[in-house]
């Protein structure tokens, strides 16, 4: 698997926002739960700088919005040319000590197209730790 690189997220052409949903998911108490999205670009990457056929993964903190219902549907943010589909996403819960794994319904038409995506502009589905200015920002692989 090719590694993309960490460089600023300017990527034009692109879709940056959409959104996932997922059911079945635990109520009550939730010591933690973590969304990622994942994005496999079949050819080249949107990053001029990142090897052809890269992977992006992006996690978020989603426990903030979990306890009370067991749908939630919540913004992402990740680059992917308009012809790449390729998104999945899951969600890996902890309650009482337990973990599960839920595989969420990614949503591209809600995506908002091309242009620079600064930082303030990706969506949090918790708010970001204060110290950490990066929060939000994909993890390449």
């Amino acid at each position: 698997m090719a590694s993309c690189g960490s460089v600023p997220r300017v990527c034009t052409g692109c879709k940056y926002k959409s959104t996932v949903t997922f059911s079945g998911l635990p109520t009550g108490t939730i010591t933690s739960a973590t969304m990622e999205i994942t994005v496999k670009h079949p050819e080249a990457c949107p990053q001029p700088s990142f090897p052809n056929k890269c992977t992006e993964k992006l996690t978020y903190d989603v426990k903030c919005k979990l306890g009370t219902t067991s749908t939630l549907t919540t913004p992402f943010f990740i680059d992917a040319l308009s012809t790449v589909t390729t998104h999945t996403a899951k969600i890996t819960v902890v309650k009482e000590g337990v973990t599960t794994v839920h595989t969420g319904t990614v949503d591209l038409n809600s995506n908002v197209t091309g242009g620079t995506a600064p930082p303030s502009s990706i969506p949090t589905p918790c708010p970001p730790p204060a110290l950490d200015p990066y929060t939000g920002l994909p993890t390449v692989l």
